[in-house]
């Protein structure tokens, strides 16, 4: 079950405040060996290639789409490869997708990871009726 707080609700509410700020990160074929990025895995292939690699770093952030007038948007939880500076996705999705564009994480990485499982995808405003699982609104007051 994942429980919407007001610190959950209010992560949500600034990233669609930024969402002008996604940008478009080109993919790129990688591999290691017979090791090659797997689809819907991006946070275990980006620490895969980083590994050893001093001067690459795993960049935490959101796949958006959907971006519409009223506000509405869809988030998917992401991580892309920054190499001395330059940003590149390489995980691979189905061809026929076109690749969304990548919103970064503000924050403490640690707070991304925590959240993360619970919240990999969403669409803010969260919307609690169509949810798969039960969604509780934790009271201010119960902290």
């Amino acid at each position: 079950m994942r429980i919407v707080t007001p610190e959950i609700l209010n992560y949500f509410a600034l990233l669609q405040s930024r969402i002008g700020e996604a940008r478009s990160v080109p993919f790129r074929t990688v591999s290691l060996g017979d090791w090659q990025p797997k689809l819907a895995d991006c946070h275990k292939n980006v620490d895969s290639w980083n590994a050893g690699h001093e001067n690459r770093v795993r960049v935490r952030g959101w796949l958006t789409w959907g971006n519409d007038e009223s506000g509405s948007c869809h988030l998917i939880a992401h991580s892309v490869v920054d190499d001395d500076g330059v940003l590149y996705d390489i995980t691979p999705i189905d061809p026929n997708t076109p690749r969304p564009k990548f919103l970064t994480h503000v924050g403490e990485k640690e707070a991304f990871d925590a959240m993360q499982p619970q919240w990999s995808w969403t669409t803010y405003p969260i919307i609690f009726e169509l949810s798969n699982e039960p969604a509780e609104i934790e009271d201010e007051a119960e902290q």
